[in-house]
């Protein structure tokens, strides 16, 4: 991708591409309580635990989910205990990151956020947005922003671009998709939309095909 020129729109994911994350300081504060905690299938991006998959599209509420948490690992976290390791892993939000999405929604560009992302998690990033000194909501900051909780849906399958795609009227081949994790950005281009994989070490705001 060198330019903007051909595209009408870019779908932006949350974390690790706006948002910086540490997955690990969430895995780390857990495991120091729970310690037969199997990593390759905590809250990862290629695989989670099917409870964790139901929290994150709004089929149980925080409530549940926190008692399937505790029945599964055989612990009794309080909410607020539970709270503090499962949002370890939300640092900051870098306010460079806001700017330029502002940016190229004046000049003209279409900018949506789409994100797998649970209850809890979605309040902690407001807390993060004020942190900078934002007022207003999160998500103000795109033309439309769809949460997996939400929308009932989650990335990388098929029918979670397609929503969006049909909902805004939009052309794949003049949409890009901009994603931390490969298996999402690859559920994208099934669709013929133009995906751009975020690896280790790329921040957003060095993608200098974003910039007129």
């Amino acid at each position: 991708m060198k330019d903007l020129k051909n595209i009408d729109a870019i779908i932006f994911d949350l974390g690790g591409v706006i948002l910086n994350l540490d997955y690990n300081l969430t895995v780390m504060e857990f495991e120091k309580h729970i310690s037969n905690l199997d990593r390759n299938v905590f809250f990862g991006k290629k695989e989670q635990l099917p409870f964790f998959s139901a929290y994150e599209v709004g089929k149980v509420t925080t409530d549940e989910f926190i008692e399937s948490f505790n029945a599964y690992y055989g612990k009794s976290f309080s909410t607020g205990d539970f709270k503090s390791c499962w949002n370890a892993m939300i640092l900051d939000l870098p306010k460079k990151r806001i700017e330029l999405i502002r940016a190229l929604r004046e000049q003209g560009k279409k900018v949506y956020l789409l994100s797998n992302i649970n209850h809890l998690h979605e309040l902690a990033v407001e807390d993060r947005f004020k942190e900078i000194g934002e007022t207003g909501n999160f998500l103000s900051s795109f033309d439309k922003g769809y949460y997996s909780h939400h929308i009932g849906l989650r990335k990388p399958n098929a029918e979670i671009f397609d929503f969006v795609l049909k909902e805004q009227n939009l052309s794949p081949e003049r949409t890009i998709f901009i994603d931390d994790s490969l298996h999402h950005v690859e559920g994208a281009r099934s669709l013929g939309l133009h995906g751009i994989h975020l690896t280790n070490g790329e921040p957003l705001e060095t993608q200098s095909y974003l910039y007129a």
